[in-house]
């Protein structure tokens, strides 16, 4: 029930040998690591972030979900610098980060920046990342999500927010108003109640 290589070889004397090697613990683990990479794999590709090695200032390997997300091929993501997708006023502190976490410097591993679509659009993306070696090299593990929705969302939340307390301050204002014109009201009527009496 185990599996077995034969090795035949022929002596100088003519006469054929077979050897037979029971190979069962080496195909059993050979079978295991297939199966553990196939999972990986999986995981890696249908994962529903972007997931990316930066080396030496460029993307190193990448996930489908990293071109959907960039909206950049695979080639384009990988040839130039990984700078050149970030928006202008995001750049410094990403590089910045990404040199203090490659020397070993113990810093925040999740933070959002902007991104430049390949369509134009700049895209909030939060990042989570992780220093790794990479085939020998210091490098960084990123996981990233598109924020975009959420961060108008919350953009919107915070002017509705606003409007809602200026109106409530209105309001009072109004009550405040009306309050002074029914006591001023009965002030003058008062008065004029006198004046008529005499």
């Amino acid at each position: 029930s185990g599996w077995r290589e034969n090795h035949v070889y022929k002596l100088p004397s003519g006469e054929v040998v077979a050897i037979y090697e029971d190979v069962t613990d080496r195909k059993q683990a050979e079978c295991a690591l297939q199966e553990s990479e196939e999972k990986y794999r999986t995981l890696f590709e249908n994962a529903g972030e972007a997931i990316f090695v930066a080396q030496d200032g460029k993307l190193a390997f990448l996930n489908p979900m990293t071109i959907l997300i960039t909206g950049y091929t695979e080639e384009e993501l990988t040839s130039k610098s990984f700078v050149d997708f970030i928006d202008k006023n995001d750049r410094g502190m990403v590089l910045d980060r990404y040199v203090r976490r490659l020397s070993g410097e113990n810093i925040p591993r999740r933070y959002d920046f902007r991104i430049i679509h390949h369509d134009g659009d700049l895209r909030w993306v939060e990042l989570d990342t992780v220093l790794i070696q990479w085939k020998g090299k210091p490098a960084t593990l990123n996981f990233m999500i598109d924020i975009t929705d959420r961060r108008q969302m919350e953009a919107e939340k915070r002017r509705l927010e606003e409007r809602l307390r200026r109106a409530e301050k209105m309001e009072a204002l109004g009550q405040l108003a009306g309050g002074v014109a029914h006591d001023l009201n009965n002030v003058l009527g008062v008065l004029s109640g006198y004046s008529e009496l005499l």
